[in-house]
């Protein structure tokens, strides 16, 4: 047990993702908040600022340095945004 609540750690969770991909990917933040289940670019910005303290392309542009970024993000489970079985993605399958 954590401590945490299950809403905290999906939170977590998707942040862990969200950072991930705008440090590694060429993805759009759109394309991010897309992957993610985000229909509303916008809300996911609101939401990313609200839990990481800054918006998602100001993070994106700090891509250089990767001090204590990279621990939150390196501590985060394998990516399950690039599925590596040949799984189609739940947004593609639409």
């Amino acid at each position: 047990m954590t401590g945490e609540t299950p809403i905290k750690l999906l939170h977590d969770r998707i942040m862990a993702e969200a950072k991930r991909n705008l440090l590694y990917s060429d993805m759009s933040v759109a394309q991010i908040a897309y992957w993610l289940g985000f229909e509303d670019t916008s809300y996911f910005s609101r939401f990313f600022h609200r839990l990481g303290g800054e918006p998602p392309a100001k993070f994106r542009a700090k891509k250089g340095w990767l001090c204590a970024t990279w621990g939150e993000v390196a501590e985060a489970a394998p990516c399950a945004m690039f599925p590596s079985d040949g799984a189609v993605h739940p947004h593609e399958a639409r």
